[in-house]
């Protein structure tokens, strides 16, 4: 072997390239093509070239991101796979928009763990028809981990913000009941059910952007219920008086458990009571339980009822759930 040959098989074992070779069980789940109007190039390239000509001269790109918890990648990595698109594309929804691609970072320590990720981030792929655009991986990681950023748009004036509400617009809560309850991602309304009927249940949000039905909006996450309804009025500067008995719920889980609950599907909105009806439509046609459930007040107070009593879970004059003042916008 000459000094060249040696030279040529260090650069072949060389750690860097080694560790790209998972790559190829990516490509072999996905293919190595991908066809979408908005993406002109992705895989094989350092970004992702999406063509904004395609969507308009009043569109905004949305961008948003979230990660899958370690213990949940771990034991579930098809599942987390799956939920980590969910979590990322209800996001962009949440303001009104479009989701049109992912990206995702994988840590893993087999090839039976990033494949079964890899399967769960397919199917969440199809069901949104959002598609992967990309990412990067880390083998021999410690214990596997999953993030993903997500892409979208939105018509400018169209965006539902999570800060928009004001006094005496009413609350609406809307929620896919059907469901079941999960250990790790709360209650899962859609990776069990058509895809068509679990894009147009997201695409009431879009349309009530687009009808300008709601002066607010937000995905309910981890924090549930009324720990979201908290986060929006903490950051619009308002408060509100929640009578719990109208929050829809399933009949199988308590009251105290469902205003904690992280659905797949569900949503808070603000909007005119005048115009509240006419919101309940959209989610009454795609079988989509809503309801308002209170209203918005100027005293900066969270307050829920059961219609006997009152007790107020924070008092923005003096409580924080992030700290995010209303002037800081």
């Amino acid at each position: 072997m000459t000094d060249l040959d040696e030279l040529a098989k260090n650069l072949r074992l060389n750690e860097g390239i080694i560790r790209k070779k998972p790559i190829q069980k990516i490509t072999e789940i996905l293919g190595s093509k991908l066809k979408n109007n908005y993406v002109l190039e992705a895989y094989g390239e350092d970004s992702a070239a999406i063509n904004l000509r395609e969507l308009g001269q009043n569109d905004v790109v949305l961008f948003t991101n979230d990660a899958m918890r370690s213990q949940f990648v771990e034991k579930h990595p098809r599942d987390a796979g799956y939920f980590c698109v969910v979590v990322n594309v209800k996001d962009i929804y949440a303001m009104g928009g479009k989701p049109l691609g992912f990206l995702s970072v994988i840590s893993f320590n087999n090839e039976e763990t990033l494949a079964e990720i890899m399967y769960g981030l397919k199917k969440g792929s199809e069901i949104f028809r959002c598609p992967i655009l990309g990412g990067h991986i880390i083998p021999d990681a410690p214990s596997p981990s999953l993030d993903c950023s997500t892409i979208g748009a939105a018509k400018k004036d169209e965006i539902l913000y999570s800060h928009g509400s004001r006094p005496g617009d009413v609350l609406i809560v809307t929620i896919d009941t059907d469901g079941k309850e999960t250990l790790f991602t709360g209650f899962d309304n859609t990776s069990f059910k058509d895809p068509d009927v679990v894009r147009k249940n997201f695409e009431t949000i879009t349309t009530i952007a687009h009808l300008k039905l709601a002066t607010s909006c937000k995905d309910v996450s981890m924090p549930g219920i009324i720990g979201t309804l908290g986060m929006m009025l903490e950051v619009a500067g308002t408060g509100a008086l929640v009578d719990v008995r109208n929050v829809p719920k399933p009949d199988s889980i308590s009251l105290e458990d469902w205003l904690r609950v992280n659905p797949g599907f569900g949503y808070l909105l603000t909007t005119h009571p005048n115009l509240a009806k006419q919101a309940l439509t959209i989610f009454k046609k795609q079988n989509i339980a809503a309801a308002v459930v209170g209203e918005i007040t100027e005293d900066k107070q969270l307050v829920i009822t059961d219609g006997k009593e009152k007790s107020t879970v924070f008092d923005f004059t003096k409580d924080a759930i992030t700290g995010i003042k209303p002037w800081d916008r």
